[in-house]
């Protein structure tokens, strides 16, 4: 069984008990996945797939990759993420907890202040 799924953060929301207490909440837009590549313990060494998140334009790939979606027959994907394969395990159902990881967007400059690096400091006599 595929122990993951692939998602997309669409943004935030926030959850309410019953005592009225405010918990924030990610709200992710999981799937559809493909299944682009399946690896085998013959061939490959362990058992895995390669999923791949379908978007609503196609990705621009190069030829290699291109060859690579046309053989499994699936769109081309911006992302692909390899899932290892467990197997025995129960299949999801509603209120199962799952863990989520993910990844950011690492800025390389800042965003506020920038032009202060550029200006005359303060100890400048002029």
């Amino acid at each position: 069984m595929v122990t993951g799924i692939i998602g997309r953060k669409v943004g935030m929301t926030q959850i309410f008990d019953a005592d009225g207490t405010i918990h924030p909440a990610t709200v992710i837009k999981a799937g559809p996945c493909v299944v682009v590549q399946a690896k085998t313990a013959q061939t490959d060494g362990y058992e895995a797939v390669q999923l791949g998140l379908v978007e609503e334009t196609p990705a621009k790939t190069g030829k290699p990759l291109q060859g690579h979606y046309k053989k499994a027959g699936v769109p081309p994907t911006r992302v692909r993420r390899e899932v290892k394969l467990v197997a025995g395990s129960e299949p999801l159902k509603a209120g199962d907890q799952v863990l989520v990881s993910g990844t950011f967007a690492f800025l390389k400059w800042p965003t506020v202040g920038l032009f202060a690096l550029a200006a005359v400091s303060s100890t400048n006599p002029s």
